[in-house]
This record gives structure tokens, C-alpha cells and sequence, in this order.
């Protein structure tokens, strides 16, 4: 995320870019991730999904509408507590668009340009597919992930199964369907 980020200030000269992800516990769409002109910024602003006076901003709208919000005109289309923070970093456009994972928003990509009206169709439609791959990584993160989990849960059943099967008093062996050796233990080689 902070490498999307970077990229999105490096090559797509953004004043600042940055990655919002909902915190279900709290409800608050917290920064993870940012790049350029940050400063103190994303301390400033406090996005709480619920609240109906922080959750109307370009942020919480793409969120809450599954679709990119732009403001291509801070100082006169955006009023927000944050505004007069916004203009005072250079930041004249905002753009915001949802993250997905598994089907459902998760987060949200905001860009910052110092430019007026920056936001037009071409750039939108690039940003667009900038964060349908994002949430395409998101996702194949989340799988990896899960798959990981059950993974390492195999793992220590398997472990605790086999020790299990060690101590046992009783001689034991273990094929599979093709009747091939997988396990016997300590008692059964005593006893053979």
C-alpha cells in the first residue's frame, strides 16, 4: 500500500496520496498508508463512517457509494471542518476511490493534486483501474493469508496427532486409502 502510494506521488504527480482502510471495531477509516506532501494532515482528520458530520466527506461518500467521489475545487465545493487544512498543504482537488475485498469496501484511495479541476475523465478512468488493482492485491493478500492460517493450523494437528499416536500404548499404524504406510509408532516396532 504505502508502494501504491508512492507511485501514485512519483509518476502520477500528486501532491499526496493516501490508503484508508475501515476499522470495523471503531468504525473510523484509518490511514495506513500515504506518500508526498503529508505533513501532519491525516492527523487532522478524523473520518468516523457513522457520524453524520465526518461522514460526508469525498472519503466517507466513496465508501458509504462503492463509486470514486471527486471535488475538483476544495476551496468552493468542500465543506468540511478540514478544508482550511487542506488549502493550507496546497491541496486544491481530491479525488476518492473504494477498496474491495471479497465482494465487499474495505477502504479507500484518496488523491491530492494542487491543482484545480485536476480530476477529468481520462485521469478518473486510470485511477479507477489503479484501485480495482489494488483491491485485486488486497484480495489475493487476504486469500494468502487465510490460506497461511490453515496452513500452520494443519501443521500443529498434524503434530499433535502424531505425538498423540507416539505415546500411545497401543501398538498403531496409519495408511492411507491405498493401504500405503503413513505412520506407525514406537509400540508397534516393539512389538513387530
Amino acid at each position: 500500500l504505502e508502494a501504491a502510494c508512492r507511485i501514485a506521488v512519483d509518476k502520477g504527480k500528486f501532491r499526496m496520496a493516501w490508503i484508508g482502510m475501515a476499522d470495523p471495531a471503531t468504525h473510523l477509516l484509518k490511514p495506513v498508508a500515504s506518500s508526498g506532501f503529508v505533513d501532519d494532515y491525516l492527523d487532522q482528520i478524523r473520518i468516523d463512517l457513522l457520524e453524520p458530520n465526518t461522514a460526508t466527506g469525498p472519503a466517507a461518500h466513496s465508501f458509504h457509494s462503492g463509486e470514486h467521489t471527486i471535488c475538483n475545487d476544495i476551496e468552493h465545493e468542500l465543506y468540511r471542518q478540514w478544508k482550511s487544512h487542506a488549502l493550507e498543504h496546497g491541496y486544491r482537488s481530491l479525488a476518492a476511490f473504494p477498496l474491495r475485498c471479497e465482494g465487499r469496501i474495505v477502504g479507500v484511495f484518496s488523491f491530492y493534486a494542487s491543482e484545480l479541476g485536476f480530476f477529468v475523465e481520462d485521469e478518473t478512468k486510470l485511477l479507477d483501474e489503479m484501485a480495482m488493482d489494488i483491491s485485486f492485491a488486497l484480495e489475493v493478500n487476504r486469500r494468502e493469508e487465510s490460506r497461511r492460517r490453515a496452513e500452520e493450523e494443519l501443521r500443529w494437528r498434524t503434530a499433535f496427532f502424531e505425538a498423540q499416536v507416539d505415546c500411545a500404548l497401543d501398538g498403531m499404524l496409519v495408511v492411507d486409502n491405498q493401504g500405503k504406510k503413513i505412520l506407525q509408532n514406537r509400540q508397534l516396532n516393539d512389538l513387530l
